[in-house]
């Protein structure tokens, strides 16, 4: 291949895919409504519409090799040994059923159960010691749940372009699948944080522990079964012979001993042993009161399981209980699981800050291939603002760190000098190609 200046000369198509790249990214970084990609294109010089819906929607460049190259760059410029892998859903409402993968199914968006897409995202978080508002954090994946409707109808799958490959696969399994790709590319982090959607599944918490994750995951208070850690179990030696009968080949809880659930648990724990935690989220002062058990978990059945971890209770009020099963931690204690709990807050955060800012939820297309093409597209946005947040951190330690929001005003400015130079004839090409050269240079990185 020829160089030039060291580097391998780009093909056309490269060239292309890349200007096409560039010109996606600041139509979602550039002020307006709607991010859908009629306006966007309205608003970015050198964009044609047909154009960037054939790049979107057609073109066969892979959205996993563009969001890995992502994740390479920003492991390299904002990660930290002490980051999270925090795990949620993310919803999309649609009015009509012909979007790939939509179905009647309950939407966070809304609240309820509705005609929706939802995908399992990952995002990763490097809390602040300063102030909880400082946390770094940046895309991991979105990976669209397919739901079984889907996967066994042709004419959908063909009129949607679902690849033969693709296989249902519960939203556990894409969250596992997720932070496999984490690891594989060697992100560091060291643990894993999830809300009671992940948490109540029993698999995925096998998961994690076979893959040597330490986690702190949310779980319903009234769905869960704990006893001591300590208590002694009945085994299979234990059991009574059955004439014809199967061996028992599990532990089992003695004779009147009852599991407990979360509100159990918490009725028998001393006042005195519950602690006040205090915390901000953006400038409100937070706080619960928190108690933490070591115990072992029992199936619906009685059946006692080897998951031997710590359950974390908080109260927020007298009518509010939450609940997270602790595992895999060297020095547990109650301060250091909440400030991990608490990170959940990070994860709504960032994937409203991408509806809101970037338009993640605006696009308008029907295809699998478009959908991942946007939200890949729209993760590299949001990942762009996150490397110039974290870089704002190495330049003014005191200062509290610029939200989201105002990054993106900044890169604003950035791009519109332009419009000055072509309306205006004022000459600030300088400035303007300083602004655009590092946005440029973060593109190329990971393309």
């Amino acid at each position: 291949m020829e160089t030039v200046s060291g580097r391998p000369k780009r093909s056309p198509r490269a060239n292309h895919l890349r200007q096409q790249t560039l010109i996606y990214l600041q139509g979602q970084l550039l002020p307006g409504a709607r991010k859908s990609m009629e306006p966007m294109a309205g608003r970015v010089d050198d964009a044609d519409y047909q154009v960037m819906q054939q790049f979107i929607t057609d073109s066969p460049w892979n959205p996993y090799d563009l969001m890995n190259n992502t994740i390479d760059v920003l492991k390299h410029a904002a990660s930290s040994p002490e980051a999270i892998i925090s795990i949620d859903d993310t919803s999309f409402p649609k009015q009509g059923d012909q979007s790939v993968g939509v179905e009647r199914q309950y939407c966070g968006a809304l609240g309820k159960i509705a005609n929706c897409q939802v995908a399992t995202s990952a995002l990763y978080v490097i809390p602040s010691p300063r102030r909880n508002r400082d946390a770094i954090s940046w895309p991991l994946g979105i990976e669209l749940y397919i739901p079984k409707s889907w996967i066994v109808d042709k004419e959908r799958r063909r009129k949607t372009g679902i690849p033969e490959k693709v296989r249902f696969k519960e939203k556990w399994v894409l969250a596992l699948e997720l932070i496999d790709n984490a690891r594989r590319l060697g992100v560091p982090h060291f643990a894993v944080n999830s809300d009671a959607g992940y948490g109540n599944i029993s698999k995925f918490r096998l998961g994690l522990r076979e893959r040597h994750e330490p986690y702190v995951l949310g779980v319903a208070t009234t769905k869960i079964g704990v006893v001591p850690a300590r208590m002694r179990l009945l085994g299979p030696q234990d059991a009574p012979s059955k004439k014809g009968g199967r061996p028992r080949t599990t532990h089992r809880l003695p004779a009147g001993v009852k599991k407990l659930n979360a509100i159990e648990l918490a009725d028998r724990i001393p006042k005195n042993e519950w602690t006040d935690i205090h915390w901000t989220e953006e400038d409100k002062l937070l706080h619960g009161i928190y108690a933490m058990r070591k115990v072992r978990i029992v199936t619906h059945d009685r059946r006692c399981t080897d998951e031997i971890c710590w359950i974390l209770l908080e109260k927020r009020d007298e009518d509010e209980l939450k609940a997270y099963l602790c595992w895999g931690f060297e020095k547990p204690s109650i301060g250091f699981f909440a400030k991990i709990s608490r990170n959940r807050y990070h994860i709504e955060k960032g994937y409203r800050e991408m509806k809101d800012e970037l338009g993640i939820d605006h696009f308008e297309g029907r295809s699998w291939i478009g959908w991942h093409h946007h939200t890949v597209l729209t993760q590299i946005s949001y990942a762009y603002l996150a490397f110039k947040r974290a870089k704002a951190r190495k330049e003014g330690r005191e200062k509290p760190l610029p939200t989201i929001p105002e990054v993106r005003r900044e890169v604003v400015k950035e791009l519109a000098l332009k419009i000055f130079v072509d309306l205006f004839g004022v000459d600030i090409t300088a400035e303007y190609d300083r602004g655009a050269k590092r946005f440029g240079e973060f593109l190329a990185s990971m393309t």
